[in-house]
């Protein structure tokens, strides 16, 4: 199970925790923002499992998270990715990811020394598309072991579409 934790509970920031929560293999575990009414008021009442924080070096430091989603303004991403490239976990970056191609590339550099993933928003949105159709694909194999022949054709189209998903998630894994 992949732990996150999730910086900014803005716009995005609500979008990103139910994605993530709701992704097969990954769990949002703590949820930082600067504001602690959004906190309380926000992330507590839709998720009072998770922990809360408006301090970031809470999130990179606990040794619970294996990833940080970085959902904040674009001129803080390359500072808090940086932190938590260099504090060992792995990485998605709302868009636009960096202000500047130099930042990027430094990001992408760190990443691969230390061995950890930059995700992007094309793998997350592939993830739960592969997560949504392998749940099809095992309803349908149930139906059709049941007589339903009508579900031993959908089964069949639900292969075609997840090899069609994972050649995707690949072709997108290798851009990063």
């Amino acid at each position: 199970m992949l732990k996150m934790g999730v910086i900014g509970y803005g716009y995005w920031g609500p979008n990103i925790v139910r994605n993530f929560n709701a992704a097969n293999g990954s769990q949002v575990t703590v949820v930082c923002d600067m504001n602690a009414q959004t906190l309380k008021n926000k992330v507590k009442k839709a998720y009072p499992g998770i922990k809360t924080t408006t301090e970031i070096d809470e999130i990179i430091k606990d040794p619970e998270v294996d990833a940080v989603a970085i959902v904040t303004p674009v001129f803080t991403h390359f500072e808090i990715a940086k932190k938590a490239l260099e504090a060992g976990k792995s990485i998605f970056v709302e868009k636009p990811f960096t202000y500047t191609v130099a930042e990027a590339e430094q990001l992408v550099n760190l990443a691969e020394k230390k061995n950890l993933k930059i995700m992007n928003e094309n793998l997350i949105s592939l993830m739960i598309d592969i997560d949504t159709v392998s749940n099809e694909l095992k309803e349908n194999i149930e139906k059709f072991k049941n007589g339903n022949k009508a579900a031993g054709q959908r089964a069949r189209k639900n292969t075609l579409t997840l090899t069609k998903l994972y050649k995707e998630f690949r072709a997108e894994s290798v851009k990063i």
